[in-house]
């Protein structure tokens, strides 16, 4: 007998459990923030060509010139405008062990590895990549504050 009443109990609370109206969650993905460290217009020179970077709490923007005039490829990423699930602006959400992050378009190959250091007594990002012409061989390029 006691055994029929904790099996009918227990059914009703499955049954009950089962049936109640459970509350909604709406799953929004959360905002990509660019870390403090990174924030600020930068700018690359090198010979004839100058490459330009602004990175906001939100934003990632990239500005080419050649001979001080606007080329293609500038870009911007936002951290607030999403692709399905999969925000515009990719960042790493760890550092490296030598102090690089890294920055850029989701799902592409432009991205940055940055990390913010003192170059001939100014702040500077130091920016690795590889080598296009040897990708054994890394170049390293420094962006100064604009």
């Amino acid at each position: 007998m006691k055994n029929k009443k904790f099996i009918l109990v227990a059914l009703f609370a499955l049954l009950l459990g089962v049936t109640a109206p459970m509350a909604s969650v709406s799953a929004h993905p959360k905002y990509v923030t660019t870390p403090k460290l990174l924030r600020g217009k930068w700018y690359y020179h090198h010979s004839n060509k100058t490459q330009y970077i602004k990175i906001t709490k939100y934003t990632f923007h990239v500005d080419n010139y050649k001979n001080g005039k606007k080329q293609p490829g500038s870009f911007t990423a936002s951290g607030k405008k999403f692709i399905g699930k999969i925000s515009m602006l990719h960042l790493s959400t760890h550092v490296s062990k030598k102090g690089y992050r890294l920055i850029g378009l989701s799902e592409s190959n432009a991205d940055w590895n940055l990390k913010k250091v003192k170059h001939h007594g100014k702040a500077a990002l130091k920016c690795w990549s590889y080598n296009p012409k040897n990708l054994k061989l890394k170049m390293v390029s420094y962006y100064y504050h604009k």
